[in-house]
């Protein structure tokens, strides 16, 4: 299940996310952070690596340290349903689902739509991850 237990202000900075959080600062975190901080929308590990430029961070480096950040819940991982992974800052907001275009493959987050607690225990299951995806035409892709 997302725990948004790091709500972002605006103005908080990578450094200071990963002192609250109790990480070790290094630069590739800082980064990495930051152009998550900075994204309007989910970005997979092969757009995070092309952002940084392949001699600022290695692929394996960007991999691992996204795997941290999910491990921590400063980041919450999407499941696309193009089976590309896409990692957006946890901000506080409630769980929420994501919207993929099937055209451009591009990935929003809905957080003006809250995703209700599905009570499943009942039944015997323990649910350790929630990942609602919808998909059809963004609204660029749409008016073509």
């Amino acid at each position: 299940m997302t725990d948004n237990r790091f709500p972002m202000t605006e103005h908080e900075t990578g450094d200071g996310l990963l002192r609250e959080t109790g990480l070790r600062k290094t630069i590739g975190r800082v980064k990495i952070i930051e152009l998550l901080m900075s994204a309007q929308r989910p970005l997979s590990g092969a757009e995070l690596i092309a952002l940084l430029g392949r001699d600022a961070m290695d692929p394996a480096s960007v991999y691992r340290v996204l795997t941290v950040f999910t491990e921590r819940r400063i980041v919450h991982r999407i499941d696309g349903a193009d089976n590309v992974s896409r990692y957006a800052l946890n901000r506080g907001r409630a769980n929420h689902p994501h919207f993929t275009c099937r055209s451009c493959g591009k990935m929003d987050c809905l957080e003006e739509i809250s995703v209700p607690h599905l009570d499943v225990g009942s039944e015997g299951y323990v649910v350790e991850a929630e990942n609602l995806v919808l998909s059809g035409l963004c609204a660029r892709c749409n008016r073509k």
